[in-house]
């Protein structure tokens, strides 16, 4: 999991709250370059790569 929004003050009081091992990106999701550059980001790469063998390890139905 991980957090993003447009003002890094409150993603940095979101981390505080929520805990320390949530990432918190800064970007606006309506910016396609903010969207590459999130895509971009290790955070998303670890995503992605955890979701890849997620399904590796599901049953097929």
């Amino acid at each position: 999991m991980f957090i993003t929004g447009h003002r890094q003050a409150e993603l940095n009081a979101a981390v505080e709250a929520i805990g320390k091992n949530v990432p918190a990106v800064q970007s606006d999701v309506s910016s396609l370059a903010d969207l590459d550059r999130l895509f971009a980001t290790d955070v998303m790469a670890s995503l992605i790569h955890q979701a890849s063998l997620s399904d590796k390890m599901s049953p097929n139905v």
